[in-house]
């Protein structure tokens, strides 16, 4: 059923934003996106290969324990898809474009995080460290909060995004005290998050800019 949600959000998302999100997804083949996820691939296999287990020491933390209970929710996308989605329709039809455009940018976020992370998952094919399905790298609720918040920095600054970066970091250790995650998939998830809110809404003319001097223009190629 979850997952069924998720389909139908970002099936939905497509027909409406299909021209924002296939320029979004465009970015991502820029040097800048394409860092981040080699940073983050290099940060999830040295784990792997060194303690990744921290499921095992984060067990039963009562730091975590009744957080993670409120991030395990909050980083699901069955929840925050709809969720976004509904602040841009509701803002569309009150008029509200503040409410719109902040419901629009997190909807397209959300949505092509899981169309990233969704297909690594059923080519990897890792199981999960509580045995429940093969569906574990990367994490994908950790993907979500660290793409809304990243997203969330770029569009209003950094002052809105502290609290969202935290509820992203308890999210993904939440995973691993709950047992769902390993270290390396939290670490994934996060890059595979911050990739995408690194380029979701950014104007392709935005990433080239000649700007008048003294002596005369400056041209920079932002990626």
């Amino acid at each position: 059923m979850q997952h069924a949600i998720e389909a139908l959000v970002i099936t939905v998302a497509l027909a409406l934003q299909g021209a924002e999100l296939r320029s979004d997804a465009q970015a991502l083949a820029q040097p800048r996106g394409l860092a981040t996820l080699v940073v983050g691939g290099v940060a999830a296999m040295a784990a792997s290969s060194t303690h990744d287990r921290w499921y095992d020491d984060l067990r039963g933390s009562w730091l975590l324990e009744r957080p993670s209970d409120v991030t395990d929710v909050y980083g699901s996308s069955s929840l925050n898809l709809p969720i976004t989605f509904g602040l841009w329709g509701g803002g569309r039809l009150l008029g509200h474009s503040a409410m719109a455009r902040l419901g629009s940018g997190l909807t397209r976020t959300l949505a092509l995080t899981q169309m990233i992370v969704a297909p690594i998952k059923l080519s990897v094919r890792r199981q999960r460290p509580d045995r429940s399905n093969r569906l574990s790298f990367p994490s994908g609720h950790t993907a979500s909060t660290f793409a809304m918040a990243r997203y969330v920095q770029r569009q209003y600054g950094g002052r809105p995004s502290v609290p969202l970066y935290g509820l992203a970091v308890v999210t993904g250790a939440g995973r691993m005290e709950g047992n769902r995650h390993y270290l390396s998939d939290v670490l994934m998830g996060a890059a595979v998050g911050i990739t995408v809110g690194n380029v979701t809404g950014t104007p392709r003319g935005d990433r080239f800019r000649v700007t008048p001097t003294p002596g005369g223009v400056r041209a920079r190629l932002r990626f």
